[in-house]
């Protein structure tokens, strides 16, 4: 018969275990560092991010993290504008997907786009690739950078599903 400690110990592991599994292939806790996403989402406030079923559940303007190998494997936050096949440039501060303006429903007064990078000319995704933009135009580095360019599919490795700062 099992002592008490040793049926307190198996609970533990058990639960210890269950909370491995959710935070890595669940739901996790990402803590923002940086201004690239503000005003949207701010340095130092959590969010969740849902790890399951990534990139299958991608749609433009989601909120994903990213695997940065050009920044030594750090993740990034970034919201999705250019989902794979699309044709994506960037003229006169403007967004265009497949030769169409794209309007930002989540600006209430879209911040200035002045430098449109690498998408100055015609950027065609590949049948794995999303252009991405930090909401903070002027202080992100995002895809119009050679440094993050075209985000392959299997670098994005979850989507927010929760903004609320706690």
């Amino acid at each position: 018969m099992p002592s008490k400690i040793s049926h307190y110990l198996l609970s533990i592991l058990c639960i210890g275990c269950l909370i491995f599994l959710i935070s890595h292939y669940g739901v996790q806790l990402y803590q923002v560092s940086g201004r690239s996403m503000e005003p949207t989402c701010h340095s130092r406030s959590f969010l969740l991010v849902q790890k399951f079923g990534i990139p299958e559940q991608i749609s433009r303007f989601d909120i994903i993290t990213i695997r940065s190998e050009a920044l030594d494997n750090r993740m990034i936050l970034k919201r999705v504008i250019g989902l794979p096949g699309e044709t994506v440039q960037i003229m006169d501060g403007t967004v265009y997907i497949n030769g169409s303006p794209l309007y930002e429903p989540y600006f209430s007064d879209a911040p200035a786009l002045t430098d449109p990078g690498n998408a100055s000319v015609p950027i065609i995704l590949g049948s794995d690739e999303y252009f991405v933009l930090g909401d903070n135009r002027p202080e992100s580095i995002d895809s119009r950078s050679d440094k993050i360019g075209l985000i392959p599919a299997d670098s994005i490795t979850g989507k927010v599903i929760n903004l609320t700062s706690f």
